[in-house]
């Protein structure tokens, strides 16, 4: 009988141990991104896993590509316009959850970030991170700048818009302000800015991320 305990208990560690983000790309319900069906993520899968390029035709009818999948990290380019990455992160030794940022482009990039349990129900972001403000992250730290206020630049600039990356090689999650690249070259004369920004990066550090140092 405690053979059989032990057997089941090998195979329920090697069952949790397989579910990577690959097992819950597919599984994941098709609200996550409404673009694709199953067959569809299935099909990406399939493809990269032959080494061909992992191009579907998505509900639209348009072409989404999934260029990057490993045991913790994806990258898909739902349009010719946004993309989608995934993060599979450890909270502890039993749990994990998927960190999903969205990005869109239209003259600049805006993403969007929020997190899931692996069963994908949608966890609040404050758990697991303290999103920089945007207006003091963003263009007090973030924007290169000289004789403006961050008051100045706010006026001339609605809406900070802020990329959100996952890193592929490791947990890091990285901010960067993208107004600039709304402007002209005119204009950031006039503003005496540039578009060299700095990053904001956060680490994942007992289960949750914390501001770098």
């Amino acid at each position: 009988m405690k053979k059989y305990i032990f057997l089941l208990f090998i195979m329920l560690s090697n069952s949790i141990a397989s579910q990577n983000l690959k097992s819950y790309f597919i599984s994941m319900p098709d609200s996550i991104i409404p673009l694709l069906t199953k067959v569809n993520r299935e099909d990406c899968v399939d493809f990269l896993d032959s080494k061909m390029k992992a191009e579907v035709k998505n509900k639209f009818g348009n072409i989404s590509e999934l260029k990057a999948l490993t045991d913790n990290y994806l990258l898909l380019q739902t349009t010719s316009n946004s993309y989608i990455e995934m993060k599979l992160l450890s909270v502890n030794d039993s749990t994990k959850i998927i960190g999903v940022s969205r990005s869109y482009k239209a003259k600049a990039v805006d993403s969007s970030l929020s997190f899931y349990s692996t069963d994908w129900h949608r966890l609040d972001n404050m758990k697991f991170i303290n999103l920089p403000a945007r207006e003091k992250s963003a263009l007090n730290d973030s924007l290169s700048f000289k004789d403006l206020t961050s008051q100045e630049i706010n006026d001339i600039m609605d809406i900070p818009l802020m990329k959100i990356s996952f890193q592929e090689i490791n947990n890091d999650l990285i901010f960067e302000n993208t107004s600039p690249y709304t402007l002209d070259k005119e204009q950031l004369m006039e503003l005496k800015l540039d578009r060299q920004n700095k990053t904001i990066r956060y680490i994942w550090k007992d289960g949750r991320y914390v501001l770098e140092k």
